[in-house]
């Protein structure tokens, strides 16, 4: 229940990401709107941005800092690597706890030592949980490096897609609100940053139309010397003009529909 976004821009040397702030846990179940931005920004230039269980993100987000703090000028692609890795660890452990600790097993010794011996229904309905459990979790990963930017996305059960030739990329409820006003808009990564800001902060908006997207919007751009989280004035400014371009329909319009001669 949210919309991330991200888009390469300035001849895809810069990426643009925006979230909403709405905030879903599973357990509890619960879903509100956060006072604090979801953008994980691991270093500073990689943003990474996720939809799913917030309890997941953290753990996740957490992890893949403390690697990359390690690392010197680590490449967009090493650090989706790390999220990817954490992201199969960490679903890996939440199988173990509802699928097989419950029995006393452990993941690594299931399909040495218990499989062969169980019975194969059971074996059977046992392996399907393990590898049809979804983690809940969708991830952007968006970086700048010294050539250019990148923009990483992964899913389910830890495959990694690399959205650079198409230049942007959405996840969660609001994915397909935002995707289809970066298309209709011609959002490519020749646009220039300011434009690109737009552009996302446009699709953002439109993706509010998707139950469960909420309307707070953080943004921020990623260059190769750091990245810039845009202000409230500035998301006001971009809300300004949205709302000049959105306009309610004018009198002349409404009659030159009404005019039509069918």
């Amino acid at each position: 229940m949210t919309v991330c976004i991200a888009a390469l821009c300035n001849k895809a040397k810069d990426v643009v990401v925006a979230s909403d702030r709405m905030i879903t846990a599973t357990y509890p179940p619960i879903e509100f709107e956060h006072g604090i931005p979801k953008l994980a920004i691991i270093c500073p230039t990689c943003i990474v941005l996720t939809a799913g269980d917030a309890l997941a993100h953290a753990v996740i987000c957490r992890a893949v800092s403390e690697i990359v703090a390690g690392l010197s000028h680590p490449k967009t692609a090493v650090i989706t690597e790390h999220v990817r890795r954490t992201y199969v660890e960490e679903r890996q452990k939440v199988i173990s706890q509802l699928f097989l600790e419950p029995r006393g097993w452990a993941l690594d010794d299931f399909y040495e030592k218990y499989a062969r011996t169980i019975h194969p229904d059971l074996m059977l309905t046992i392996d399907r949980q393990i590898s049809t459990y979804d983690y809940g979790l969708e991830i952007i990963v968006a970086g700048v490096d010294s050539d250019e930017g990148h923009i990483y996305g992964i899913r389910h059960p830890g495959k990694v897609d690399c959205y650079d030739a198409i230049g942007y990329h959405a996840i969660g409820i609001g994915d397909l609100h935002a995707v289809s006003s970066l298309i209709g808009n011609k959002c490519v990564p020749l646009v220039s940053s300011k434009m690109a800001v737009y552009l996302v902060y446009e699709a953002k908006k439109n993706a509010e139309n998707a139950p469960g997207v909420g309307e707070d919007t953080d943004m921020a751009i990623i260059k190769r010397d750091g990245h810039q989280i845009l202000s409230n004035e500035d998301i006001s400014l971009l809300n300004n003009i949205y709302n000049s371009k959105h306009v309610p329909q004018t009198e002349e319009f409404t009659k030159a529909i009404d005019d039509l001669p069918f």
